[in-house]
């Protein structure tokens, strides 16, 4: 039996198509806003001891 590849795609693309829902669409925007925080590079526990020492 050989798997569809071309199913996976036809449902990822319905997200804008909702025909079972009619009057319903989602909105394509992000829910949050974007924080400034820089990016996680060492082990928590290590930043952890840092900001108890400073």
């Amino acid at each position: 039996m050989e798997a569809m590849p071309a199913a996976g795609v036809a449902i990822a693309t319905k997200d804008t198509q909702e025909s079972d829902r009619p009057g319903r669409s989602e909105p394509r925007v992000r829910k949050r806003r974007p924080k400034v925080y820089p990016l996680m590079t060492k082990p928590r526990h290590e930043l952890r001891k840092q900001l108890q020492t400073a």
